[in-house]
Formats: structure tokens, C-alpha cells, sequence
């Protein structure tokens, strides 16, 4: 619990924010909101949450014989060492890929990490390790069971958006009836907009902060468990075809993941 409250400490704050802000607004509904919000994150945890998952992402098994020759049992030698280094990680972890051409890899739901084909063809047996453990540590570390309760709040909180949105329209079509196109109605619907926009910003930083926490932990599970350099050597490969180029600051605001210099330096200090 310690690990997962270090690497999400600011969805969970943020989080308990919402929760709270939910209840302001619809205080006499806010059980049966809350009996939904849990079955909806029950059900996420289960096997079809799981499945469900794995099919918004693309993966699917590895099936030929040559990639289970490879990629098993590297994933099997990274998985004995994050399974010493937290003895209650799940022993389902499996292992998936997808056709997508560039080189990623990623955790999801409980029990999922993904390889992209990209990656598999541009990372040696080593790097793919050090990615791998990478990954572990964002099961390790919660992450992805975080996330999925963010995303699936966040659904919800999109449904009463909605919902207000609709009582605004059917509250500005009777003014607008009666006082026509008047300065008052504009700068009702300016304010309305700047919240909007607000709102989508700051849902979006925190979550973009949470992220590259979680990815600053997860390399840190990556160095413990003994596959620190191989991760650095990835990431060296990541630079080296990387062309996203210098972020405007907005840009870095909606970042996910540290830039590969921070990351890379963090991996040299830890040696």
C-alpha cells in the first residue's frame, strides 16, 4: 500500500477532491452514485474487466512458436526477480503484444503487459528486459489499477457533466426566450467555457503528473529488481530515433513520461 500511495499520491488526492466535489453537488444521490462507482470498479478488477482491457488495447497472445521461444522466457527471468522484490504480486501475470510499429511497451488492468512488434524488433534480448521490468513495476506499483479507478471515475464524472450541461442549455434557451441575445446571456455562456476548458486542463495535468511519477517509480522497480542499466541502454535507443523535438510548455504540461535525459540521469545516479 505504501508503494502504490508513493507512485499515485496525487490522482489519490485529486481523487478524494472529486469524491467530495461529487457529493457537494449531488448530495441526496451521492449513495447510489457511490454504490455504481464501486460496481463499476469491481467489475474492472475482475477477469472481464481484464479482458476488456486487453481488447481496448489491441494485444493479443503470442502464438508462434519463435516468439514464444524468445519472449517467454526473458519475461519468466524478469518476472522471478519482480516477484522477489514483491513476493505479493500477482503470479497471472501474462504477457501479450500487438502489430503496432513503434517501439512501446505497457502495463494495463491487473494482470497485462503488452509488447508492441516495434519492439521487439528494435531492443535486444537485454533492453526488452530492462522495459519488462519497467513494466512490472507499474503492476508492483499499482499504477494500473489506478488508473483504471481514475478512468472509470472519470466516465462518470463526464455522465454528470452531461447531465448539467443539458439543465444549462434548457436554463439558457428559456432566458435567451425572454431576454434575447443580451450581454448578460454572453458572458453566462464566456464563464461557462472558461470553466470547461479549466476543468479539462486541470483533470489532464494531474493526471499527465501522476503519470510521470508513476514512470520515475517504475524505473526505480526497474533498477531494484537488477535491470536498471538495461533500461537506461533502451532509453538511450528511445533518443537516439526520437523526433518529437524541443516541447512547447503546454506540451510538457500534458507530458506522460519524464523526457529520456531525466530519466536516463536518474538510472546513471542510481548506479
Amino acid at each position: 500500500m505504501k508503494k502504490v500511495i508513493q507512485s499515485n499520491l496525487v490522482l489519490i488526492l485529486f481523487y478524494i477532491v472529486y469524491l467530495f466535489l461529487v457529493y457537494l453537488l449531488f448530495m441526496d444521490y451521492f449513495t447510489t452514485i457511490l454504490i455504481i462507482h464501486l460496481i463499476f470498479i469491481f467489475i474492472a478488477l475482475t477477469p472481464i474487466g481484464e479482458g476488456i482491457m486487453r481488447m481496448l488495447n489491441h494485444t493479443k497472445k503470442i502464438v508462434l512458436k519463435e516468439d514464444q521461444e524468445y519472449l517467454f522466457p526473458l519475461f519468466e527471468e524478469v518476472y522471478e526477480q519482480a516477484k522477489e522484490e514483491n513476493p505479493r504480486l500477482s503470479s497471472n501475470i501474462k504477457l501479450f503484444m500487438n502489430e503496432d510499429p513503434m517501439p512501446n511497451a505497457f502495463a494495463c488492468a491487473s494482470n497485462t503487459i503488452c509488447v508492441t512488434k516495434g519492439a521487439i524488433q528494435t531492443f535486444s534480448r537485454e533492453e526488452l528486459q530492462g522495459i519488462l521490468a519497467h513494466e512490472f513495476g507499474h503492476i508492483s506499483n499499482g499504477d494500473t489499477k489506478i488508473t483504471m479507478i481514475f478512468c472509470i471515475g472519470n466516465v462518470l464524472f463526464m455522465v454528470f457533466a452531461f447531465i448539467l450541461h443539458l439543465i444549462y442549455i434548457f436554463l439558457y434557451a428559456i432566458l435567451r426566450s425572454r431576454m434575447g441575445d443580451s450581454f448578460l446571456l454572453k458572458i453566462m455562456n464566456g464563464i461557462k467555457n472558461l470553466f470547461k476548458r479549466l476543468g479539462n486542463f486541470i483533470v489532464s495535468a494531474i493526471f499527465s503528473l501522476n503519470s510521470r511519477n508513476c514512470e520515475k517509480q517504475a524505473d526505480y522497480f526497474a533498477h531494484t529488481i537488477g535491470f536498471g542499466s538495461e533500461l537506461k541502454e533502451s532509453l538511450f535507443l528511445l533518443k537516439q530515433i526520437d523526433t518529437s523535438g524541443d516541447l512547447t510548455i503546454m506540451e510538457r504540461i500534458y507530458a506522460t513520461h519524464p523526457d529520456l535525459d531525466t530519466r536516463i540521469a536518474r538510472l546513471e545516479q542510481m548506479e
